[in-house]
């Protein structure tokens, strides 16, 4: 990742000048050549520390390697289809909303600025907690593979809550304090853009709404909506790997599909109501997010019966997240006007993590149980043990 983002951003400042597209280009290139070197750092590691007694001498051990591929193609196949669902649906979103929108009445400029704060800015920013919160969460699953595998079933079901429950805790967090600091947060990583979308087509007469669902003329707004669904797609994408740990690979694919298809079938209602417009497509997103995460949940628990625990799951993370949101708002608000907005953003962060983890460690919200499953969770477990619950 580390690769990636200094290639792109190299190769995109190197490439200015050259064509409107050429900078795009070499962000992408650094994409493709993040990918690269992770392939390369992967072969170098295993020649290191791998194993290298697997090839296969007797015939025995070829037919074993014959059924071990059929084994990771059956699997890998439905892992591959449920990553592009939602890409494909992601297409079609991206077509239905353009279409819509100019259908009650928007001009083709003021929809392409409209998408273009969705997708260019809120999306990206929304896309970006998943990718670190996930990553910690999902090094829980494999020891529901090992727990399985093992016919420890109980052990499976405990282990399978820890990961719900941490990816919960981690995620909440993120996506409210986003939605709390979106404006700020936006404006500080889009210093040029102004954020303005107008709010109902010119000529209509807008019908009333609750005021939180219209867009205002502020696309800040988009980002504040995407902040809920955050949480949901963390917990949606966990709960992928979890049912495919537990062998059901075309689960995911399923519910996926779903989702999917409810988010475009909701966008199309949704972003053609004037006064709604471009924020039917976080609706949505929101929507879709909820009910594959649900759908998810549901699967695990025909197969498992974990314990997520009500106040662990719900009441500790939303009371410590409420609290936070709060000190955010506050400490930006205090520092705004005397300060810059870099300045001002970072220190609302700041108190925002701090506060949250104060809460919990007081509500004794996170469980030693759960810290012990993630990478050196052990050592912060023992540690800290006096302040997380059994």
């Amino acid at each position: 990742a580390v690769f990636k983002l200094v290639v792109g951003l190299a190769l995109a400042y190197a490439f200015v000048g050259l064509s409107s597209a050429a900078p795009a280009m070499g962000g992408i290139l650094g994409v493709t050549s993040g990918a690269l070197f992770s392939a390369i750092y992967l072969i170098f590691y295993y020649k290191k520390k791998g194993d290298r007694d697997l090839k296969p001498t007797a015939a025995s051990d070829k037919a074993r390697a014959k059924e071990i591929l059929k084994k990771i193609i059956f699997i890998a196949v439905p892992i591959t289809l449920g990553s592009s669902v939602f890409t494909l649906t992601s297409t079609i979103d991206t077509l239905m909303v353009l279409r819509r929108l100019q259908s009650i009445g928007f001009d083709y400029m003021q929809t392409k600025t409209m998408f273009g704060y969705y997708s260019g800015y809120a999306i990206t920013l929304f896309n970006l907690p998943a990718n670190v919160i996930v990553g910690i969460s999902i090094s829980i699953v494999p020891a529901i593979g090992a727990a399985l595998a093992l016919k420890k079933h109980d052990t499976a079901a405990d282990n399978i809550a820890s990961s719900v429950r941490i990816t919960w805790q981690l995620a909440l967090p993120a996506g409210i304090g986003m939605a709390a600091l979106s404006g700020p947060i936006l404006k500080l990583l889009y210093p040029k853009a102004d954020f303005i979308i107008p709010t109902i087509p010119s000529g209509y007469t807008a019908r009333s709404l609750p005021s939180f669902l219209l867009s205002g003329g502020d696309a800040t707004r988009l980002l504040t909506f995407l902040g809920v669904a955050i949480a949901l797609v963390c917990l949606s994408m966990v709960t992928n790997s979890i049912l495919q740990a537990l062998g059901k690979v075309w689960k995911p694919v399923i519910n996926m599909l779903i989702g999917g298809v409810a988010k475009v079938i909701l966008n199309y209602f949704l972003v053609g109501i004037p006064e709604l417009n471009i924020m039917g497509a976080p609706i949505s997103t929101t929507v879709c997010y909820l009910l594959v995460t649900l759908l998810n949940l549901r699967d695990i628990s025909r197969v498992l019966k974990p314990e997520y625990g009500f106040a662990a799951m719900i009441v500790k993370p939303f009371i410590s997240a409420a609290l936070m949101a709060f000190a955010a708002i506050k400490v930006y608000g205090a520092l705004a006007l005397s300060n810059s907005n870099a300045i001002s953003v970072a220190a609302g962060i700041i108190s925002a993590a701090v506060v949250y983890f104060a809460a919990m460690m007081i509500l004794r919200g996170f469980s030693k149980k759960d810290i012990k499953l993630l990478p050196k969770g052990e050592r912060i477990g023992n540690k800290f043990s006096k302040l997380f619950s059994e």
